[in-house]
């Protein structure tokens, strides 16, 4: 649909529906092995959803989606949809543990995964309540082919899909160690892909759009808008610096979600190539969204440099999907505000005009512009809660059912927010959110463990990186090293401490409580802010 018709909400539903119909033979999606038009991926979505139907899966059931960016990808995750089926999309790079620990709680009806790394990491993990396993490329003994389950299609009607059906559960770390489902319906997705598309004027039906990151995430949504105006969606199944150069120097990607690490390290290469003589034509590159993170403004500075003036910061959270606010091209500048020492390109960019942003105080009163506090989000694309958490959904919301953010910030005179601090226990390391107590729960079960900090610290490359403070029980032997292997053994690579320090006593309050404010101080001392 056309950028001026989306002030309206039309849920994810039936945005595939009018695409599938309006965009016929444009190529919707592609990857290294095939290509697809929208035409045939409705077919193929509503072909797959019948399956589904046939093998006994109903409207509610979640169904667990563990896979790389690929056509088939796409095809299960639009299936998903048309047939009212829950999607869990989960990180390949999760440990096994952490794995159960979320199938357990979503208690899903079917599992579709990459056939190979299923092979490689086993299915000990995989519950009781799955009745289906489903693999895309390589054959597991046991599972269902997508062939298989598009042969299981009989036929039978797909209702349509409710405004307020639940379609998404996205699992964060817990403030308690333990993942939340964050609950995701038809009609808030929709909002999401409205506001992205509204945001993004140069994403035009002969866009073709990048996604090296995790469908599953961020990226994904920037999917949804782009099928939505009739763009190409061009799927690859990891980051490679040079893979993404290529495709832009030929002319056959011109749009490139990143997060601000994978947008560092992009900018390094390109520099490291420039240095040794091989200079990169990045001109065709007209839009790159980032999300995540913050990005430090010398780095989005310099990305400017190199990349020109493509850059377009989304801000939002789980539970208040991005854009709340998005910083444009002609805002990525270095010249301070008025009145602030900051620059406009340290901000979250500008409040999206279908979402409203409040500053609060501690007890949850509105605060005037230019004071920090807690912000807090209200929208169409808002979360409703967490998957049977009533406590974590209760404290969600404030009394006039504001989304909180726990991110700690203010608004200037124009709208634009600039966040200082973050009021949630919570790290955002390489784009994805991991929150300190799942890690020390983790290392105080290491034998010779008296007490643990974990904490972020700034990091030019990641954005920050997992710092984890410990002291020993008397007499106990106990090195780094297998601190790191412990953790190894139990969490995803990224969720593992990059530095780790022993010490003979943690800060403790007034209360005996470990002080972790002032470990954090120490890391963030020369920081103008602290995320």
């Amino acid at each position: 649909m056309p950028h001026d018709a989306h002030t309206q909400v039309i849920s994810l539903s039936e945005v595939y529906d009018a695409a599938y119909a309006t965009f016929g033979e444009r190529i919707a999606t592609r990857d290294g092995n095939r290509s697809i038009t929208y035409t045939q991926l409705g077919l193929r979505a509503y072909q797959l959803a019948r399956g589904m139907r046939g093998l006994g899966l109903k409207m509610g059931d979640r169904v667990l989606l563990v896979a790389p960016n690929s056509c088939e990808w796409t095809e299960v995750d639009h299936a998903l949809t048309r047939g009212g089926l829950v999607r869990v999309a989960l990180l390949s790079r999760l440990h096994p543990h952490e794995l159960a620990q979320i199938a357990h709680d979503a208690e899903p009806a079917a599992l579709i995964a990459d056939g190979e790394w299923l092979s490689r990491v086993g299915q000990d993990w995989v519950p009781d309540s799955v009745r289906h396993r489903i693999v895309l490329g390589e054959s597991v003994e046991g599972a269902l082919s997508l062939d298989d389950v598009a042969a299981a299609d009989r036929g039978a009607h797909l209702a349509a899909i409710g405004p307020e059906a639940l379609l998404w559960i996205g699992y964060t770390s817990g403030s308690t160690g333990l993942p939340k489902g964050v609950l995701n319906t038809n009609r808030g997705l929709g909002a999401t892909a409205r506001n992205i598309v509204s945001e993004l004027p140069t994403l035009t039906q002969s866009s073709v759009v990048v996604h090296s990151a995790p469908l599953s995430h961020f990226t994904g949504a920037i999917a949804a808008a782009a099928t939505s105006i009739g763009a190409t969606n061009l799927c690859v199944p990891s980051f490679d610096c040079h893979h993404l150069i290529e495709l832009i120097e030929q002319r056959r990607a011109d749009v490139m979600p990143l997060v601000p690490t994978q947008i560092n390290m992009l900018v390094d290469v390109l520099r490291q190539e420039g240095a040794a003589g091989r200079v990169h034509d990045m001109s065709g590159l007209a839009l790159l969204p980032y999300a995540g993170s913050a990005i430090a403004p010398d780095r989005a500075a310099a990305a400017t440099k190199t990349l020109g003036a493509v850059l377009t910061q989304f801000y939002g959270s789980s539970e208040a999907p991005m854009p709340v606010t998005a910083l444009q091209p002609q805002d990525h500048t270095d010249d301070p505000e008025p009145g602030s020492d900051l620059p406009l390109l340290a901000s979250a960019g500008r409040v999206n005009r279908f979402c409203s942003v409040r500053i609060l105080d501690a007890d949850g009163h509105v605060l005037e512009t230019g004071a920090v506090g807690e912000i807090a989000v209200s929208g169409d694309q808002t979360s409703p809660g967490y998957w049977r958490n009533d406590d974590a959904t209760a404290q969600l919301f404030d009394k006039d059912g504001w989304v909180r953010t726990g991110d700690v910030g203010y608004l200037n005179s124009d709208n634009y927010l600039f966040i200082v601090d973050r009021k949630k226990d919570m790290v955002v390391t390489g784009g994805f959110n991991v929150y300190p107590r799942e890690i020390e729960n983790v290392i105080s079960t290491c034998p010779g463990v008296r007490e643990v900090a974990v904490v972020g610290a700034p990091h030019s490359t990641w954005g920050e990186q997992i710092v984890a403070v410990i002291s020993l029980n008397q007499g106990a032997h106990l090195s780094i090293q297998d601190i790191e292997i412990h953790c190894r053994e139990r969490l995803g690579g990224y969720k593992v401490p990059k530095s780790i320090e022993i010490v003979s006593e943690l800060p403790k309050l007034g209360n005996g409580k470990v002080d972790k404010r002032q470990i954090r101080e120490k890391l963030w001392a020369h920081e103008t802010r602290r995320v």
